[in-house]
């Protein structure tokens, strides 16, 4: 085709081609190992290697370690089955920053039928990752605490549930808010109010951190799914702990001296209590308020035949 390009009147020269494709996309060609053959100016510039440096290397080179070894696996099982692979790949550059490619793997084959090389074409798509995960940002995370807001939330308690929906496995669903918060915006102002919040969800985060899920579903109020925890011992404990470190004074500059904040909560259990959200949350939410009724810095366990209650000091 090119051929035919080339010595078309009226077309321009393969050579003219070559120039244009080198300012818009990054080329690479491999032998059969993917030992690499060829890269053009452009695949230089953004990686930060001389050709040099790249040639007789492979792409392992440029490896930002942000992807696992399965999807390195199921590319391989595509180029080397002869089909073309695309996706998006993020590589590091040889002073050390990260960049995103869309990357284009197409076999070569020799006449005999086998794979002899394999042609990459790449595109800088860095800015519109970035985009991407700053839109993810803004609409599934909370942009004061940066914890999960309720959309996100609801998004990943449903991949949650789908991992262990065939595994029979129990988890908790807890809804909590700050005692008399009202009092602390109302006292000293929404400033210190926000670092109240923002102080809490790094307290919880630091204490649940690797077990559970925290999101933000408005004002002060929060919920936390227990994912590591599936027997109510191991969680009374970990709601034991959770309730000592939300309550240590602390000491912010919108508060004069230290002060200290307790927190209410209500826990429901899946699938006992109910198998999608809005009914694990209603359990939930009727603990709280029953805890709230009692005077707060509390939890409860919902149970269909009793409930019982952390006996704080």
């Amino acid at each position: 085709m090119f051929r035919e390009i080339a010595d078309t009147k009226n077309k321009p020269k393969l050579s003219s081609i070559k120039v244009l494709l080198d300012q818009a996309v990054m080329v690479s060609i491999t032998d059969a190992n993917g030992v690499i053959l060829y890269v053009n100016k452009l695949f230089c510039k953004t990686s930060g290697y001389a050709e040099s440096e790249l040639v007789g290397q492979t792409h392992k080179l440029l490896s930002s370690r942000t992807h696992d070894a399965k999807f390195f696996d199921e590319m391989n099982q595509t180029i080397n089955a002869g089909k073309i692979w695309r996706n998006e790949v993020c590589n590091k550059s040889k002073n050390g920053l990260l960049y995103w490619e869309d990357i284009t793997i197409i076999p070569q084959f020799a006449a005999s039928g086998v794979i002899k090389s394999f042609v990459t074409v790449r595109i800088n798509v860095t800015r519109q990752v970035q985009n991407r995960e700053k839109l993810y940002q803004q609409s599934y995370y909370d942009a004061m605490t940066n914890v999960l807001n309720r959309q996100g939330f609801y998004n990943k308690f449903s991949h949650v549930i789908k991992e262990i929906r065939h595994h029979q496995k129990k988890i908790y669903l807890a809804i909590f808010d700050i005692d008399n918060f009202k009092l602390i915006n109302d006292s000293y102002g929404h400033a210190a109010g926000d670092a109240v919040l923002k102080l809490l969800t790094t307290r919880i985060t630091a204490v649940t951190k690797g077990s559970a899920i925290l999101g933000r579903l408005g004002g002060d109020e929060f919920i936390l799914l227990f994912t590591h925890i599936s027997d109510e011992h191991t969680l009374t404990l970990s709601l034991n702990r959770l309730m000592q470190i939300v309550t240590r004074p602390f000491k912010l500059k919108h508060i004069v001296g230290k002060q200290s904040i307790s927190i209410s909560m209500g826990v429901a259990t899946y699938p006992i209590h109910g198998l999608k959200l809005p009914g694990l949350m209603k359990k939930a939410d009727l603990c709280l308020y029953n805890v709230k009724n009692a005077g707060g810095n509390n939890y409860q366990l919902h149970s269909n035949t009793i409930t019982s209650m952390f006996q704080h000091e």
